[in-house]
């Protein structure tokens, strides 16, 4: 009875473990198909915010003078904004002319800078240039430094009129001889009226008429009427001539 206890239980025993096999077989944990490493996408980039429209009152920027064009090429400069003046070869554009004309003053050329200064000094429509007489000062006194006489008288009348510049007799005087001596018939009889009337120097009648003389020479007909009433005969003749 005993033996065959055992061998039941050898069988149970066994049978236990043919059992306990297929089970823990089945229950072992199988690996999982993760797939593919999900990728998390960059978060979107803001759009830019479009450019307000320009205000239809606001005027275009002009356009600079190319490289080409300096103080070092002034020649360059002035040929390029006569051809812009009058529209040889390209579009016309008058405004943009006168950012040549600048440089070419700039780089020397005085004819230009008086060009620049009777614009200025007048106001042109058709260059696009505002009247200013600030301006105008600073480039009849480039011009009248680099040899345009005219220039001088003109900065003459500006210093004793106060015209866009502190009034200063002293400087006018200073202006209106440096006309005269180079044989500007405006700053002769600028001087002479600075000499009749005492302004920046010693009130001399005879220096006035000498000066008068002078610009009724080179064709200052109101200067021959202030020399007359000094009593310049060669004055008055001239002065005649003009209703003869």
């Amino acid at each position: 009875m005993r033996h065959r206890i055992h061998i039941a239980a050898g069988i149970a025993l066994a049978g236990g473990v043919a059992l306990l096999q297929p089970l823990t077989a089945h229950t072992q944990t199988q690996p999982q198909d993760k797939g593919p490493p999900m990728v998390v996408p960059d978060p979107p980039k803001p759009k830019p915010k479009p450019k307000p429209a320009p205000s239809p009152n606001t005027a275009p920027a002009k356009p600079a003078a190319p490289a080409s064009c300096d103080v070092t090429h002034a020649q360059l400069c002035l040929e390029m904004g006569d051809k812009y003046a009058i529209g040889d070869g390209m579009t016309k554009d008058p405004a943009i002319a006168v950012l040549y004309y600048r440089t070419a003053c700039d780089g020397g050329i005085a004819k230009v800078c008086r060009k620049l200064g009777v614009m200025y000094d007048n106001g042109d429509s058709e260059y696009g240039v505002t009247k200013d007489p600030t301006q105008a000062a600073a480039y009849y006194r480039k011009a009248c430094d680099g040899g345009e006489l005219y220039d001088c008288g003109e900065l003459g009348d500006m210093y004793e009129f106060g015209r866009g510049v502190t009034k200063d007799l002293t400087t006018a005087v200073y202006y209106f001889r440096k006309g005269c001596d180079g044989g500007n018939k405006d700053g002769c009889d600028g001087l002479g009226d600075m000499y009749a009337y005492g302004h920046g120097v010693d009130k001399d009648l005879a220096t006035a008429r000498q000066l008068y003389n002078k610009a009724c020479k080179l064709g200052d007909w109101y200067a021959c009427v202030k020399g007359c009433k000094l009593g310049d005969q060669f004055a008055c003749e001239n002065e005649k001539k003009r209703f003869d």
